[in-house]
């Protein structure tokens, strides 16, 4: 049986339109978005405080990339960051994390709308033989 899922493929790509990296994201599944209000927590506070030294950074990063491939639900560490560390920072002075974080957030933003939209429809068609 061939399901339909809301799934979705992010590639990044640098200003030749090289491909430096890439992950999909179930949107669908109500488990990315609690797993998402979970590190979210991890994020709100200052993760990078304190993280002076190369090995630290080395392990900041890590944990960082572990929490992204929790979100996610796969270890993506190799297509995702296999190219570029979450934590290096853009030319643009973002570091990589909040592009893929952005781009997280907001494909999940969507699909909620879409699915409200879509349950509201369905109690309309319901409610409104009765009114």
């Amino acid at each position: 049986m061939a399901l339909t899922t809301d799934k979705k493929r992010f590639t990044f790509t640098d200003q030749e339109g090289e491909i430096v990296a890439s992950c999909t994201l179930h949107s669908a599944d109500i488990g990315t978005y609690q797993r998402c209000m979970e590190v979210l927590k991890y994020f709100q506070g200052n993760p990078a405080e304190g993280v002076e030294t190369l090995e630290q950074y080395s392990a900041f990063n890590g944990a960082i990339e572990a929490k992204v491939c929790y979100i996610l639900g796969y270890d993506a560490r190799s297509e995702l960051f296999g190219r570029i560390a979450a934590a290096a920072v853009l030319p643009d002075g973002r570091p990589f994390l909040r592009v893929v974080l952005d781009a997280i957030s907001q494909e999940l933003n969507r699909a909620e709308l879409e699915r409200r939209q879509k349950r509201m429809e369905a109690v309309g068609k319901y409610t409104a033989k009765y009114q």
